[in-house]
């Protein structure tokens, strides 16, 4: 039958495969989850959100999101560390004294912190911590903040110098980290200050001050 096909001129069609999907099919439908999982985490919330309902909106089955992501929680995790891992509009120097690189990159994450997005994230989290304590355990090790990641770098820098003394780098980096974010996300969620610029570098300068005269050789 393709013999006289070809002699007609036609060209036989190739059978279609199934199967996995390609490469870039698996990128783009993981792209729509996420943006979907995305869109219905922030406006509804965590626990107003389903399954279900995600995987109906990105077209695709409810299997498939747990294949990817296992659970809820871990879709939800997968979504905010998207959302830490874009990079800031603003730079950390790699330059100055270890007290301005320690400011620098403090601000950073502090600016990255306040932008509406990881507000609306960390809000989510901290008002479902009690019924869904597995989401607040997992959020608050997520891995793709990169100011996280750099903070903690130049912290071992500072104590691999002698600029500073930590007994526990982890423990420092959650130290500085926290006196660096959390009464000004606090201020932001409940509407209480509102930080400018100016307001966020004062704020970073007296955290970093604060800790560092904790940690400086004597």
């Amino acid at each position: 039958m393709s013999a006289q096909k070809e002699r007609a001129g036609q060209t036989p069609q190739k059978p279609k495969r199934g199967g996995r999907p390609s490469k870039c099919d698996a990128e783009r439908l993981q792209t729509v989850i996420l943006d979907t999982a995305e869109k219905m985490f922030l406006s509804k919330g965590f626990g107003d959100t389903s399954i279900e309902a995600i995987a109906a909106a990105a077209g695709t089955a409810k299997k498939t999101i747990y294949a990817r992501f296992g659970s809820k929680e871990g879709l939800f995790i997968a979504v905010d560390e998207r959302i830490l891992a874009k990079p800031d509009k603003r730079s950390i120097s790699a330059e100055g004294s270890f007290e301005e690189r320690l400011v620098a990159t403090s601000l950073a994450m502090l600016s990255r912190m306040l932008q509406p997005k990881l507000v609306r994230i960390y809000s989510i989290v901290t008002g479902e911590a009690q019924r869904f304590p597995d989401l607040a355990r997992r959020g608050e090790y997520a891995t793709a903040f990169p100011a996280r990641r750099a903070l903690r770098e130049l912290l071992a820098q500072g104590h691999e110098s002698g600029e500073i003394i930590v007994d526990d780098l982890q423990r420092a980096t959650e130290l500085l980290e926290t006196m660096v974010n959390m009464a000004p996300l606090n201020w932001t969620i409940l509407g209480v200050k509102k930080m400018d610029s100016a307001a966020q570098e004062d704020w970073v300068r007296s955290a970093v001050a604060l800790f560092l005269n904790g940690c400086k050789r004597r």
